[in-house]
């Protein structure tokens, strides 16, 4: 196996486990996002807060997909 196979195969590795843990902590953060939503009494910072955190997955997820498309297109 070449060095590049074998970094295309552990990034793949580690875009399964990503995309898996995204997928677990999603729903997650979207009820959380949800739940402070209802309680207006709640601070807002924390509200902003949670948001910021799901933007940060969200943004992580994509950028980490790109990467895996970048390197299953140069290992073609």
């Amino acid at each position: 196996m070449t060095i590049l196979m074998m970094q295309h195969h552990q990034l793949t590795r580690q875009h399964h486990h990503l995309t898996r843990q995204h997928k677990k902590q999603c729903p997650h953060l979207t009820r959380q996002y949800h739940h402070l939503t209802r309680q207006h009494h709640h601070p807002t910072w924390q509200h902003h807060h949670l948001t910021g955190q799901h933007h940060h997955l969200t943004g992580q997820h994509y950028h980490l997909t790109g990467q895996h498309h970048h390197l299953t297109r140069g290992s073609v």
